[in-house]
């Protein structure tokens, strides 16, 4: 069988020095004709596949002409005596953002380029096929883009009004991966770096020219300077630092996860958002609140995004109310309407629920709730759906059945989608009937006096008041929801009651021991069954060790177990209460 005959796809990008390629290989097309065939867009020679392709980049119905197209080159391509051929052409797939011809806008950074390519790589299957594209410092390239924009008379506007229009954003990893998922085995990907390619100054040294495997006695005849064409702005100016946004998360073991989302806006997007992440596993939206509520210092109307979802469902399964689930979100979404912060709630399921066919009750009715108040979630079941193109497969996308895995690129793209989403954000707003349940009311941490013990781990610190020390908690006319705790393995059964003497309720605080599990944990303990809290007689709640032989009650994430052999100081941080203004 004959070798293969090679095939170079140049497809740009738009300012990547496309021009100045192009010319070159235009004034040396006689030195180089008997080795290289050319399609060069300074010539029209690409023009019938550009123009098909651009139209199926706006209509997928457009697809059979592009592939005729391809194959009328292919054709020529194995008749041709060159050994190798290459096209040229930065539009191969689509036009730049901002673009604007009969109406249409491009709005986006090349939104069909992996159509486009798969059905290039198709039809240029047969030969040996390298598709290059040139990546660009990115706060250069949009305002090179801008400013081609504003000469093609496009968009009328400086960069700052650009950047309003389009919010561009690029990730140079994530689209050379959907180029080569386009690829497949038909062919590879190079992706070259314009700042280095540009900087050697001679032809011979880039590798874009390398690739077209010019024989020496012809490269010696050529220029080995290569025309600069177009330059809208020196290499060395910066387009203006955006200044990143900060944003608070609140969520569970999802968002704490190396590798994971929360990180990935940390580390690879610091200069876009700064996320503080006040996450806890294992807990819901009452976590939430307190960790939003003990804060301090938080920048005035910081964006929230909330990411409980799994630990809830888990929760609910295990035996606490949806009503309660519901009404501590209810008050969180209240807290970000009075503090004017923008919401950004993200809704995940595990493994379990992602393989149901319907959404459950849970999902169904937070779901209702965030639409209610006019914050819809980011839902991240539609999320896989999309990146897997319609085919999840969930073993691959779960690193475990609570967890989705930080080897796919879920994390990434969550993290570009929180990113976008936040901009658009909007302050929540309640239903009318709502507004006026919640208004005569307010949310506040009461705490014991003289808590002296100091909880301290990476995550949080706190103080609170031993078990064993009966601590006492004023709380006059505001009413419980929940607790939260220091505990342990050595967790005792505690008993609530009120100032008057009454029996509240008897409840486990012993949590799960081990190797790998940390010693003190802070925790939750849910303390009104349903939509509604503890009324308290008397102004105060007293806690004690519990002794008596009646079972207690065991929430989730609790258990009844042989304590270890080494005890742990346990004990009460605050309790989240209504309150009457």
């Amino acid at each position: 069988m004959s070798e293969r005959k090679k095939l170079v796809v140049h497809l740009g990008y738009h300012k990547t020095g496309t021009s100045s390629i192009q010319q070159w290989l235009k004034d040396h097309e006689d030195i180089l004709a008997p080795h290289l065939k050319v399609y060069n867009l300074v010539d029209g020679g690409t023009n019938r596949l550009k123009f098909s392709a651009v139209r199926f980049s706006r209509n997928p119905k457009d697809k059979d002409e592009l592939a005729v197209q391809s194959r009328r080159i292919a054709d020529e391509i194995r008749a041709a005596l060159q050994p190798v051929t290459c096209i040229t052409d930065e539009s191969l797939l689509g036009m730049p953002l901002g673009f604007r011809t009969e109406g249409h806008v491009e709005n986006d950074v090349y939104p069909a380029a992996c159509r486009i390519i798969d059905v290039l790589s198709q039809e240029f299957a047969e030969f040996d096929t390298t598709f290059v594209v040139m990546e660009r410092d990115k706060n250069t390239w949009f305002r090179s883009l801008h400013n081609q924009m504003v000469k093609q008379n496009c968009f009328q506007g400086n960069l700052e009004a650009y950047f309003k229009a389009f919010q561009p954003s690029v990730d140079w990893e994530a689209l050379r991966n959907e180029l080569e998922f386009g690829i497949g085995d038909r062919g590879r990907l190079v992706a070259q770096n314009f700042e280095r390619e540009f900087a050697s100054g001679t032809v011979a040294d880039m590798g874009f020219f390398q690739l077209l495997d010019i024989p020496k006695e012809l490269m010696s005849q050529c220029k080995q300077s290569i025309p600069r064409i177009n330059i809208s702005v020196p290499l060395q100016k910066k387009a203006p630092q955006q200044t990143a946004r900060k944003a608070l998360v609140l969520g569970g073991s999802n968002s704490m996860l190396q590798g994971g989302w929360v990180n990935l806006l940390r580390t690879e997007y610091d200069k876009v958002l700064k996320p503080e992440n006040l996450s806890i596993g294992a807990c819901t939206s009452v976590m939430a609140l307190y960790r939003f509520m003990a804060t301090p210092n938080l920048p005035p109307r910081i964006p929230i995004i909330w990411e409980y979802g799994v630990n809830e469902y888990n929760h609910m399964q295990a035996g606490q109310s949806l009503d309660s689930l519901m009404y501590h979100i209810e008050w969180l979404l209240q807290l970000a309407i009075r503090v004017g912060s923008p919401f950004l709630p993200l809704l995940m399921r595990n493994r379990v629920q992602a393989e149901m066919t319907q959404a459950d009750r849970y999902v169904t009715s937070v779901t209702r709730l965030f639409e209610s108040y006019g914050v819809p979630p980011v839902d991240c079941n539609r999320l896989l759906h999309v990146l897997a193109r319609g085919d999840v497969d969930l073993g691959h996308w779960y690193g475990d059945p609570a967890h989705y895995s930080v080897r796919t690129e879920f994390h990434r793209r969550l993290a570009e989608t929180v990113a976008l989403s936040l901009d658009n954000a909007r302050v929540p707003t309640a239903p009318s009937e709502r507004a006026e349940k919640f208004k005569p009311s307010r949310l506040v941490l009461l705490s014991p006096k003289g808590r002296p013990e100091r909880f301290d781990n990476s995550i949080v610190k706190c103080d609170f008041a031993q078990f064993k020390d009966s601590p006492r908690i004023e709380v006059g006319n505001a009413r419980p929801l929940a607790a939260i705790i220091v505990t342990s393995g050595s967790g005792p059964n505690i008993r609530l009651t009120d100032g008057k003497g009454k029996e509240i309720g008897r409840f486990a605080t012993q949590v799960a021991y081990g190797e790998g599990i940390p010693t003190q944990q802070l925790r939750q303990l849910i303390l009104a069954p349903g939509a509604e809290c503890l009324h308290i007689q008397g102004g105060a709640l007293h806690i004690s060790v519990d002794t008596a032989s009646k079972p207690p009650e065991v929430q989730n994430m609790f258990v009844q177990q042989p304590k270890p052999a080494n005890s742990h100081p346990n004990g009460l941080v605050t309790l989240l209460c209504e309150q009457p203004k």
